[in-house]
């Protein structure tokens, strides 16, 4: 199964985020790179397309939002994994709509959330003033990127069948 890992890079975790599902999810071919680089006809040569997004006080990157409604047709057309960024747990699912559709959300094979930590408190809920941890994915992350690699390598391994 070819695999295309497309990630805004508003924030460094988005793209850490999806370097991390490309060194581990099994496929004969993957390439992951910032949306901003991504031309539309590349998604044509990809069975599967994973797109990542980081919120960042309390907006959404705006490149990902376009290239995602310039090629909602060819989108909709395949495998889908969409995952967000965000340090504001109690909004997740109105970012996720607001950055990829209901539609396509609805549509796709895989969803998920991970979150950044608020250094000031501890909690998920107030921005930060800092980026934490810059470089290292905290481990109530590291979970939940293994369930999502595990959900691609799953579907990768019945194609081969």
């Amino acid at each position: 199964m070819r695999i295309l890992i497309l990630y805004d890079n508003v924030n460094s975790k988005a793209a850490e985020i999806a370097n991390e599902i490309l060194e581990n999810v099994d496929s004969e071919f993957k390439r992951a790179f910032p949306v901003n680089k991504a031309h539309d006809a590349c998604l044509l040569k990809y069975d599967f397309i994973i797109l990542g997004g980081s919120v960042s006080k309390r907006s959404i990157p705006r490149e990902l939002k376009q290239y995602v409604q310039r090629n909602m047709r060819t989108l909709k057309g395949k495998n889908i994994g969409i995952f967000i960024t965000t340090y504001e747990k109690e909004k997740e699912s109105k970012y996720l709509y607001k950055l990829y559709s209901k539609e396509l959300v609805s549509s796709a094979y895989l969803t998920e959330f991970f979150y950044d930590e608020n250094i000031n408190t501890g909690f998920f809920s107030r921005p930060r003033t800092k980026t934490p941890n810059k470089g290292k994915i905290n481990e109530l992350n590291k979970s939940h990127i293994k369930s999502f690699i595990d959900k691609i390598n799953e579907l990768s391994a019945r194609r081969k069948k």
